[in-house]
Formats: structure tokens, C-alpha cells, sequence
């Protein structure tokens, strides 16, 4: 490990959608395997707002970047991302940051997507590069070991793990919140806090990054027939998200790996005494407003699925003293009773699980919305021969750009994506007709949206009335949105 690197990040977004959004910063800082800061090797970089795209009032409150102070300080979305991907370093790094593998890690994804990049370029495993996420790390690390550091409680007894309120409570600098590159050196501090007072247990986390190391582990704990402890998000705050749960059977949905728990803490009647797995009804409806499908789903079977590569927590249950059982209120006793209950019909089981596993991933794929090529990353693996050609059309740009918009690629959601990657970053290079249509485009999308969004903006004013910071921040939006 002494040749390995971390390498802390974090985004600060004009959105909050993975796909739509548009990221305004990106700060990083390099540190060796100590977690010590590497010298000349931290930064922030800013990537201005396209056109045809209004940034999310909320999030432009919360992280104080106007579109404007971006596009002064920064790059079209091309070069910030070849910027981004330059300060790299060559091989042996973990790409570490605060809650990345569900919002960082998915919008870098789409970032690299978008821009004909290798999506999974930060998880490459030719370059021996991996990942770690500090959050669930710290959320694990209180389910277990609670005098490790100060948490936050909300009201209703659920505990809070915000980094701004983690740092205050522990003593940690933290001076800007939500200031990319503050962020990032305050989840520094935190990884080393628990590093300093639980030296083992960070070194189990860590090896978990490691899909071989979970996969074995998972192995393992399966093969024991017996409860294990798990930390999910799954799970009841009120628990510290935590559960005894009993690893079951591997599944492979999507290409990827996963193991399936059952959650024992719930009867394993309903699960066992369906009649027959294979007769759940494969319609579920999919809501605009939420995003998601209704329905039937896994949870409602308190079935858990853990992912290989994406930082779950679940160990050994030889890590819960049986103080800190009762603390959390799980009953050992009806977790070993559920649990034989369970093995007595294993066979039931995993059939149960793996149709509601496949139904779930088919719903969840299927969800029913017309959606641009952009937000089409987990439609395919890009091929190979593709890749080939994202790497002929970057060199293109270089040379000969307007060369771009001649190149077919295998895969049509590049194809559809090349015109406006073209207009968004070579606009220079666009004629002059295809400026005009460009502009009108951009025109029309904001106002087909500018009606909703000012409405959202006056709301907002109301609510934020007496401040001033915020309020002047929304007459920007405000202005940006009036101007098309």
C-alpha cells in the first residue's frame, strides 16, 4: 500500500439530477497512502454552464456559484474535462471523496460520457485505480464503534452524518462549507480521524473497496448460514441504519455482482408463504414526480441487495458486541430464529429473491421516460471499436474540428450526442447558419422551462426574503432566465 495515492474530490453542481445537471467545480487533493497531503498536487477547476441549460436555484443557494462567476473562471465543458482528467496521476490511486459512489462518482460518469470519454475512466482496472467512499465508512464505523467521534442527532433520534456538522462536533477545520476544495480537505480530516482511532477497522473498510476482497468475503458469510451485521441506508435511521440480516445467494443484475441478504428482524412468512415467486405481477407504474416505479420492489420483501464495488457495509457479526446490539435494538434471539426459518426453506427463498431481483432490475431499466441520448450511460457498455473512434474524434479537434461531425459511431447514442457536443464546446467553428439554428435552439429549451422556473425563483424570493446573500443570487437566475 505505500506506493498507493488517494485521491479526495468533490463537485460542487449546478443540479442535483445525475444526468441533467451541468458541474460548476471540481477541487481535488492528492495524498499519500497516510492520508497526508502530497505538495503542489490540490487545485479547483470550473466549468461553465452551456446555453441551453438553466442551473437549479437551490443548488446555485446552497453552493454561492452564479453561471456567471463560473464561465469567468473556467472552461467550455470539453476542456474542463480534459483539465480534470490531466491532473490524474498515472496509476495506483483511490478515488476517495464524501458520499461519491451515489452522487460524485455517477456524475463524473456522465460527465466523461457526455464528452466521448470512457465513462468508468476512475475505475479503471488497467490502471490500477479504485474507490472508496468516506460516508458509508463513518455511518459503519458509529453503527459499530459509536465512541469513535461526536455525531450529530436530529430530533427524532435519527443520527445525522452531514460533514459540516461532523467537523463542528470533532474539532475538524472545516472553514467553508461547501466550498469544493473546504469539502474536500475537511473529508480528509474525517478519513483520518478514524484511521487514528480505529486503525483496523479502517483497514477492513478499505480492503472492501476491492470487488475480489468483497466477493470473498461475501463467500464467505454465505457460506456460514448465519446472521451477519449490515449498514444500510436500507435500513431505519432510528437504528443507525444498521440491521442483522442474513447473506443468502449471489445475483448478477446488469453486469454487475451482488449479494442478496434478508433483512431478519421481519417475519419470513410473507416471503416464504407466496404461493409461487414466479406469479408476481411484472407491471409496475412509473411516477413522473418521483422518478421511481410503484409497486411491488425488493424492499417490500425486506430484501437487500449489496453491491461489489460501490462501498457496502457488511461484516462479520463477531464486529457487534452484544452491548451495542441491545443499544441499537436488534434482537439476536429473533434474528437466529428468522434466519432458521429461512434455511429450513432455502430452496423457496432464492427463488423468491431471484425473481424479485431480476423483476426489480427489469422495472427499474424500464422506467418509461423519453429520455435524451445523454441520459442513456446504462443503455450498454460502450464497444470497443467505439472507444477507438472517441479517440480519433478528440484528435480531430486538435486539428481539423469541423472533420468531427463526419464521424459515425457504431453506437447511436454517440451519434446523437456529437452535434451538440460540437456546438456547446467548437462553437466558434460552427457557420454561420448553424450558429443561428444553435442560438434558436438554445432559446426555445429555455423557454419552454422559463415559466416554471420563474415561478420557482419568486417562490423562492419569498422564502428567503431576508437574505440578502440569496436574493441577489436569485435576480441573477432571475435575469439569465428573462434574457432568452
Amino acid at each position: 500500500m505505500s506506493g498507493l495515492k488517494f485521491f479526495f474530490y468533490d463537485l460542487e453542481t449546478f443540479g442535483r439530477d445525475r444526468f441533467r445537471l451541468r458541474q460548476a467545480e471540481f477541487a481535488y487533493c492528492v495524498t499519500d497512502s497516510s492520508l497526508k497531503p502530497v505538495e503542489g498536487m490540490s487545485g479547483s477547476i470550473y466549468c461553465a454552464m452551456p446555453p441551453d441549460l438553466l442551473p437549479d436555484p437551490e443548488s446555485v443557494m446552497v453552493t454561492g456559484i452564479t453561471p456567471r462567476e463560473a464561465a469567468e473562471k473556467g472552461f467550455c465543458e470539453s476542456e474542463y474535462v480534459r483539465r480534470i482528467i490531466s491532473v490524474f496521476p498515472e496509476s495506483d490511486v483511490c478515488f476517495t471523496g464524501y458520499n461519491n459512489v451515489k452522487f460524485d462518482d455517477e456524475c463524473m460518469r456522465a460527465l466523461f460520457y457526455r464528452n466521448f470519454e470512457d465513462p468508468y475512466l476512475m475505475s479503471s482496472y488497467f490502471r490500477n485505480y479504485s474507490r472508496l467512499d468516506i460516508l458509508p465508512l463513518v455511518r459503519s464505523c458509529h453503527a459499530l464503534y459509536p465512541e469513535t467521534f461526536r455525531c450529530a442527532v436530529k430530533e427524532d433520534g435519527v443520527p445525522s452524518f452531514r460533514l459540516t456538522e461532523l467537523t463542528s462536533l470533532n474539532d475538524l477545520n472545516h472553514d467553508h462549507a461547501h466550498e469544493a476544495l473546504s469539502d474536500v480537505m475537511a473529508t480528509i480530516s474525517v478519513a483520518g480521524l478514524i484511521r487514528e482511532r480505529r486503525p483496523q477497522f479502517w483497514d477492513l473498510f478499505f480492503r472492501m473497496r476491492s470487488r475480489q476482497e468483497f466477493s470473498a468475503e461475501a463467500d464467505r458469510l454465505i457460506a456460514l448460514r448465519r446472521p451477519a451485521f449490515a449498514v444500510s441506508t436500507s435500513f431505519p435511521g432510528e437504528n443507525a441504519y444498521s440491521a442483522l440480516v442474513l447473506p443468502l445467494m449471489k445475483v448478477n443484475l446488469s453486469g454487475a455482482e451482488k449479494v442478496a441478504c434478508l433483512n431478519l428482524s421481519s417475519d419470513p412468512g410473507r416471503l416464504l408463504n407466496h404461493p409461487d415467486p414466479r406469479s408476481f405481477s411484472m407491471h409496475r407504474e412509473f411516477d413522473e414526480a418521483s422518478g421511481r416505479c410503484s409497486g411491488t420492489s425488493l424492499q417490500d420483501f425486506n430484501i437487500v441487495l449489496f453491491n461489489e464495488n460501490r462501498c457496502e457495509c457488511l461484516f462479520d457479526l463477531s464486529l457487534l458486541s452484544p452491548g451495542r446490539a441491545a443499544e441499537l435494538r436488534l434482537d439476536m434471539d429473533e434474528a437466529e430464529r428468522n434466519a432458521a426459518v429461512y434455511l429450513k426453506e432455502i430452496a423457496k427463498a432464492k427463488l423468491a429473491v431471484r425473481v424479485l431481483s431480476e423483476k426489480d432490475a427489469a422495472d427499474n431499466a424500464q422506467d418509461g421516460r423519453n429520455r435524451s441520448p445523454e441520459e442513456c450511460l446504462y443503455d450498454g457498455f460502450i464497444s470497443r471499436e467505439d472507444k477507438g473512434l472517441e479517440k480519433y474524434f478528440h484528435s480531430l479537434e486538435r486539428k481539423d474540428p469541423r472533420a468531427m461531425l463526419d464521424v459515425v459511431f457504431g453506437d447511436e447514442r454517440l451519434n446523437r450526442m456529437v452535434k451538440h457536443y460540437f456546438a456547446r464546446n467548437l462553437e466558434e467553428h460552427l457557420t454561420e447558419e448553424e450558429r443561428a439554428r444553435w442560438h434558436e435552439y438554445c432559446r426555445r429549451h429555455i423557454r419552454a422551462e422559463s415559466g416554471a422556473y420563474l415561478a420557482r425563483i419568486a417562490e423562492l424570493e419569498k422564502e428567503h426574503a431576508d437574505d440578502s446573500g440569496k436574493l441577489a443570487l436569485l435576480r441573477e437566475l432571475r435575469t439569465l432566465a428573462e434574457c432568452q
